[in-house]
């Protein structure tokens, strides 16, 4: 959806995100504030692997949630986190899928909103967490790039 007011335009998902969140069965869940614990270190060995219905099925929210972070950047890096278990999903995977489902129920109506600035500059930020991948020791890296 895009909306217009004034000098801005507002680029949302509400009624996705719902019908997502309505689809996962997940309707009348409680609310959270933040789509995954700061704690929380995400890893292959943990928990029961899921049954082959219930993976697929993983998959599927996984990938809505994916499409759901066009406009959700608040989104991008706890989906980025469940994505990286796909191939083989467990319960601790699912229930931190749970998670974020019941952050974006309790922020549905949040998006991206464009405005005009008269302003040039160029700013690029940057992070990275060194071997951060408790399974393979990986680095997980990211960027963003504002003009204006």
């Amino acid at each position: 959806e895009v909306k217009k007011s004034q000098d801005v335009l507002k680029l949302s998902q509400d009624r996705y995100a719902a019908d997502v969140i309505q689809w996962a069965g997940m309707s009348k869940c409680k609310p959270m504030d933040t789509p995954l614990s700061s704690a929380e270190n995400l890893s292959a060995s943990e928990g029961q692997p899921l049954g082959s219905e219930d993976a697929t099925r993983y998959r599927s929210i996984v990938g809505a949630l994916q499409y759901l972070t066009l406009t959700r950047p608040d989104l991008s890096f706890s989906v980025n986190k469940v994505c990286q278990f796909l191939h083989a999903p467990t319960t601790t995977h699912l229930g931190a899928v749970k998670r974020i489902l019941r952050y974006v129920q309790g922020t549905l109506s949040l998006g991206l909103k464009i405005g005009r600035s008269k302003s040039t500059i160029v700013s690029a930020f940057s992070d990275a967490d060194w071997a951060g991948c408790p399974d393979d020791r990986h680095s997980t890296g990211g960027f963003v790039v504002f003009f204006g």
